[in-house]
Formats: C-alpha cells, structure tokens, sequence
C-alpha cells in the first residue's frame, strides 16, 4: 500500500505533510493543521492513526464535522487495513479493532457523541466547521494512560472564516498549547516541469473588483519546488481560473493566506 506524502516545505513558514505526520508519530503532540483544500489532510490523518493503530496498538477517537468527512476518514482506514490482511475486526465502518490491541473510532459530531470514550489520541477533522461545544467536550476524549503516557488532540482544517474556531484557535494556540503546522497548494502541487512561465503570464484569475492576477505572478516560480501529487495544469484550470470573480476564495481555499 503506497502513499505519497509531500516530503518538501516550499513557503516561508510553512512545512512539509510528511513533517508533520512524521513528528506526529514519532511525537505525540497537541496541534492544530491549516491546509489547503484538498491538501491531503484526511488521506494522511488515517494513514496516521492506522499505522499508530498497528504499531504502537494506540486508540484515537476520530471527530468530524460532516458526516461526508468522516465517511472520508472511514475509507483510507479500510483501504489500509483490507490490503494489512487480517489485522483488524469490529465492523470497519466506524469502529475498527486491531489484534495489536489499536483501536480507532469515528464518532458522531454531537455533544453525546463525543461525551463518552477516552483514548490517548483524539483528532477533530475539518475543524472550522465544527460547533465550539462540540469541540471542547471532546476535548475531554484524549487520556494518557499508564500502558501509553501521550496523550495528543490533532485539530485539522481549511482556514475559512474570518470569525471562527480556526481563527480563534490560530490566535490562541501557544496559550492552549497547540504547536501550529501549515501548508498550501505550493507543498502539494506536482513539480512544475514547464521550460519557462511565459505561457503562465496569460493565464488570469480576477477578483471582484475586476483586478487580473496571473499565475505567474501567483505562483513566483514556486511550483518547480513543489514535490507534492496535484496536477499542475489541472489545479491552474479548475481551481485557479474557475474561481475568477472571487479570487479571495482562491486565496483561502488554496493559498491559505486568509480566511
């Protein structure tokens, strides 16, 4: 079962997914990921509470703010476990159990679904989505024990709204304790291959005030640094072009400048 994990941080600031997985595993900690939509974010979240799963035969408690994220989370786990061949039972839709005594549960995105369980490990997917009560009653979910003495609560989201738990936790997060990962399209676009830009200075995406911007000018050469698995000229004509009118959307979704 293969996976590739973007393994380069290519903005200022920002840092590689396999960064972050790796000192996740390695190093349990409380965090919060911004990332770019469709960025990887779910797909390498269950390769990691899998592996942990297997591995160290550690429990998480996995919360969603869709039911349609958490679906998402259910089947990279599946896929993981059904090509590891007999490692898990339980019904591996919402509670798979690993001989290796790991656990992970999907939980409902409620305030009685998230009261009951305790394990070492607790991630919240698309955080900004999430309802604040919600997400401090979970909160509660992450419990060391004396077989596994790290606990961890892993917040993951696309930055979306000005005024939200995203914003709020990003302000916040030496206070509460939460180590801050990003990256953006530039850490998961393939690597740009093109001989020069000179095509990538006609290619425009305008925001609501009629102003053009470039991929060229967007891009500034980043993109040949890029080691990540998004198509190139996929992402520049449906994301970066279609979203002409509303380039700050562009700018959030994708960018990961402002919400």
């Amino acid at each position: 079962h293969k996976l590739w994990i973007p393994p380069v941080a290519v903005c200022p600031g920002h840092d590689a997914p396999l960064d972050w997985a790796t000192e996740s595993y390695l190093r349990p900690h409380n965090c919060v990921v911004t990332a770019n939509r469709g960025g990887g974010k779910t797909n390498v979240l269950g390769i990691l509470e899998s592996t942990e799963a297997e591995f160290k035969g550690v429990g998480c408690a996995h919360v969603a703010a869709t039911l349609n994220q958490s679906d998402k989370l259910r089947d990279y786990t599946r896929k993981y476990f059904d090509v590891r061949t007999g490692l898990a039972s339980g019904d591996k839709e919402r509670n798979i159990r690993l001989k290796t005594g790991g656990r992970i549960e999907i939980l409902a995105s409620t305030l009685a679904g998230v009261n009951g369980p305790h394990y070492p490990h607790l991630s919240v997917d698309e955080f900004d989505e999430i309802q604040k009560a919600i997400f401090l009653q979970s909160l509660g979910i992450a419990l060391a024990t004396d077989e596994y003495p790290y606990s961890a609560a892993r917040v993951l989201s696309t930055w979306k709204h000005a005024v939200g738990p995203m914003t709020e936790m990003l302000d916040k997060a030496e206070e509460k304790g939460f180590r801050i990962w990003r990256w953006c399209i530039f850490e998961t676009l393939q690597q740009c291959r093109k001989a020069d830009c000179a095509d990538c200075h006609e290619v425009f995406c305008y925001d609501r005030l009629g102003t053009a911007h470039s991929w060229a000018s967007v891009c500034d050469g980043r993109a040949r640094r890029s080691r990540g698995y998004m198509l190139l000229d996929d992402h520049i004509a449906n994301k970066f072009k279609a979203m002409s009118g509303d380039f700050v959307t562009y700018e959030s979704e994708h960018l990961c400048t402002k919400p």
